[in-house]
Parts: C-alpha cells; structure tokens; sequence
C-alpha cells in the first residue's frame, strides 16, 4: 500500500454513519429503559430491534468503505 494514499470519506457515508448510530441508540434507549421517544401510534411488537438492525445496517457502507480501502481495492474508490 502506498504510503501517500488519504482515505477521503465521502460526506453522504458520514451523514448516513451518525443517522444510524443515532437510529441504533435510539433502539437501544427503548429497549433498556423506560424512556420513549416513539409515538404510540408507530410502534409494533419489538420495533425496538427493528430500529437496532436498520441502524446498524444503514452503517455497514463507511465501513465497508473504509475496509475496502484498508485493503488496497482501490477499483471502487475514488482517491482524488
């Protein structure tokens, strides 16, 4: 690997990243506390591991991203 190569994440992975860390937290705080921040009317039979999951999910590209990068697949990334 080329020691001059920066990993450039792209703006739309970072937003994506912190919506579904953000999204997983959430799930978390409604499964483990008393608290919650979901209206009743869109809450169904364990929604709390359906938040978790989408969440983690929505944060599998950046670090797909950045696993692609680490191993030197360069095809699928832009390096300008």
């Amino acid at each position: 690997m080329s020691k001059d190569r920066k990993l450039k994440l792209p703006i739309h992975l970072i937003i994506l990243d912190l919506f579904g860390a953000a999204v997983a937290a959430l799930g978390l705080v409604e499964w483990f506390t008393d608290l919650s921040f979901i209206p009743d009317q869109f809450k169904f039979e364990y929604y709390y591991i359906a938040m978790i999951v989408c969440g983690v999910l929505m944060m599998i590209p950046m670090h797909a991203h950045i696993f692609r990068f680490t191993m030197g697949n360069s095809s699928s990334i832009q390096n300008k």
